[in-house]
């Protein structure tokens, strides 16, 4: 459906925004929202944070059952954010240290989100089923 590489810019995360916005333009808008959302925050860390001289978007629909997947990869530094402690919600902003809030709504929209190194780059993935919305 969609497999470009972008910028690691500001213009590239808009780029990549619209991009998948108009890709998901069939699917139920609650789904399209939780994916927007969740994608918005990994695009987001990979500009801010990887070091990355680019990066790459690839969308899948799968149809058995019903879902979308999102596989982002980078040749930035190394990092897996599934391995960051979910951050205490229990906690009023004030106390909360900042940073892992975004990391912590993607692993709880999407089912699975999986983090692999692969040929020194990045590779994450994050599928969302029509069902679990």
């Amino acid at each position: 459906m969609l497999e470009k590489k972008y910028p690691v810019t500001m213009a590239g995360i808009e780029q990549a925004a619209t991009d998948l916005d108009v890709t998901l333009a069939d699917v139920p808008a609650p789904v399209k929202a939780a994916v927007m959302v969740a994608a918005d925050e990994i695009f987001a860390n990979i500009v801010r944070h990887s070091n990355a001289s680019f990066w790459s978007l690839r969308v899948d629909r799968m149809h058995a059952p019903e879902s979308v997947r999102l596989v982002f990869e980078d040749d930035g530094a190394e990092f897996d954010p599934l391995k960051m402690d979910d951050p205490d919600i229990s906690l009023s902003v004030d106390q909360r240290p900042v940073g892992g809030l975004g990391i912590f709504i993607v692993k709880k929209t999407m089912c699975p989100v999986v983090y692999e190194r692969k040929d020194g780059k990045n590779v994450f993935s994050m599928t969302k089923s029509f069902e679990r919305t």
